[in-house]
């Protein structure tokens, strides 16, 4: 049933009761909203560097739901990971099983009370180790750090501060981190995309290596052997002399890494300043391809169509370089089998644009779904306007006002969906869709006059703002859509994307792609 229908023939009884019930839950829905509202905030705050700010919105996200236990795990994060405050961090979680008291919560409550128990009593900001504690013991914290983050980890945790590709190898140092991290490619590993110059979000360090070794083993100054370090759990311990590096090196095997340190002859770690690699296992980088599936739809119909072609080519925005895959699609379907990264999709059928897609593989391991919308050609003077967005909110709608050259009033939206004169059909809503992800079609057939194009969050949890939306404008003479995305200073309910003025489209709010 339409949502025109839905509105016009709803009982007042019902209405009536639905209001009564409202009113029980209207606290719990702004609730939610405020708590969104913050933690977006906190989010945009954390990934500029704006850890106090991240932490104030947070908090903020707290007092609207003290439920929630993903904001005293972030602020935890950020007390720990980027300003160094093990104590303040562990009051948060605190607080926060005092008030959601998650397993979540108590796990990481608990793997921050051991780092504690690590650190010198007068100074935790400094991460120096007791001195009763046994020698050889790791700072725990940093090597699940080296064993578990990714590029796009490290790059939201902490601020670069130098970083360079050169001859296949890129590298990266952060503030405050006294670390250096290479991405090497020269072994035939796919890490950096070549768009960006950077390694893949997914792509893990194949060597890291520590300024001091003594900010990660304890008791260099006594000397750690291969007894000390064994005590700690590390396995294949090995030593030996390196003729290329003319080194002795002591290798081991510990929490998901593989250390190879200098060392001397007796096989004593003893300088701070000595060479050092750790290479995480995950750093072999060897990903399974991904499984990438979905459907090659009609923007007037949200239908599947037949006979498309899709061309997968590596990078974003690679419109000619080599196919890393091609396929035939008689049934509107398609099933791919992907190695993360960065690829430029180009779909064709016959009777339709061709058009480009930009399709991101993340190394998760879970399936993707990602469906691909396309027009078919217009006719002279149309205009096509298609709105996409992601799962929530699951309903924003489409809305076209304005008045013709002749002075017909147009009105198009969900509750009418089409407009019409003697010469014809103005406007109508070609596709409504309810459910997330669109498209939501509207086509203009005749562009003199004022228009304005909204977009209303109608139902649905999440704002306008986060929820990935964007508007393809398609024109007769051009091959490919306008791209305009949602600004971030969206707020409030209403989206004005752009006018069309006599055929030209003008005041566009958004970025434009």
């Amino acid at each position: 049933m339409s949502k025109k229908i839905l509105l016009l023939t709803i009982p007042i009884i019902v209405i009536l009761i639905g209001c009564l019930t409202a009113l029980c839950f209207i606290t719990d829905d702004t609730v939610n909203e405020v708590y969104v509202r913050h933690i977006n905030t906190a989010e945009k705050r954390l990934s500029e560097g704006d850890y106090q700010g991240a932490i104030t919105y947070y908090q903020k996200a707290i007092d609207a739901d003290k439920t929630q236990e993903s904001p005293y795990i972030c602020i935890a994060d950020i007390y720990y990971y980027n300003m160094n405050d093990l104590r303040s961090a562990i009051k948060t979680l605190e607080l926060g099983i005092q008030n959601a008291n998650t397993e979540n919560l108590r796990s990481k409550l608990k793997l921050f009370e051991q780092y504690l128990d690590q650190q010198s009593p007068t100074d935790a900001a400094d991460n120096k180790l007791k001195s009763d504690t046994p020698k050889g013991t790791m700072d725990i914290a940093l090597v699940d750090t080296f064993a578990a983050f990714s590029f796009e980890k490290y790059s939201e945790k902490y601020t670069v501060s130098q970083e360079q590709y050169l001859n296949g190898v890129y590298t990266v140092r952060y503030l405050n981190l006294g670390v250096l991290f290479s991405y090497d490619e020269t072994g035939g590993d796919k890490l950096i995309d070549s768009s960006t110059g950077k390694p893949y979000k997914w792509a893990m360090p194949s060597k890291i290596e520590v300024d001091d070794i003594s900010t990660l083993i304890y008791g260099l100054s006594e000397g750690v052997g291969e007894s000390e370090i064994k005590s700690i759990g590390a396995d294949d311990i090995k030593t030996a002399f390196d003729k290329t590096l003319n080194k002795n090196l002591m290798t081991f095997k510990y929490k998901n890494c593989k250390f190879t340190v200098e060392c001397d002859e007796n096989g004593n770690i003893l300088e701070s300043n000595c060479y050092n690699s750790i290479v995480p296992e995950a750093s072999a980088n060897k990903s399974e391809k991904i499984k990438v599936s979905g459907k090659i739809v009609n923007v007037e119909n949200a239908s599947p169509i037949s006979g498309a072609t899709l061309v997968f080519r590596s990078g974003k925005n690679n419109r000619s370089g080599d196919a890393v895959l091609t396929i035939e699609s008689p049934d509107g379907s398609y099933n791919a089998d992907l190695e993360p990264g960065d690829y430029t999709v180009e779909v064709s059928a016959n009777g339709y644009n061709k058009e480009y897609f930009d399709l991101y593989v993340s190394n998760t391991g879970s399936p993707i779904e990602k469906d691909f919308s396309v027009s078919r050609s217009l006719g002279s003077g149309q205009i096509r306007i298609v709105l996409e967005w992601g799962e929530s909110p699951s309903d924003l709608d489409s809305h076209l006002v304005g008045t013709t050259g002749d002075g017909t009033t147009v009105d198009v939206s969900f509750t009418n969906k089409t407009v019409s004169n003697s010469s014809g059909v103005i406007a109508q809503l070609d596709v409504d869709d309810q459910s997330g992800f669109g498209p939501e079609t509207i086509t203009l057939s005749d562009t003199s006059g004022d228009f304005t194009y909204r977009v209303h969050r109608y139902f649905g949890f999440g704002s306008l703002a986060t929820s990935g939306a964007t508007v393809k404008v398609y024109t007769s003479d051009s091959s490919q859509p306008t791209i305009i995305s949602v600004p971030d200073s969206v707020s409030g309910d209403w989206w004005d994307v752009f006018r069309i003025v006599n055929g030209q489209i003008v005041d566009i709010n958004g970025a434009v792609s």
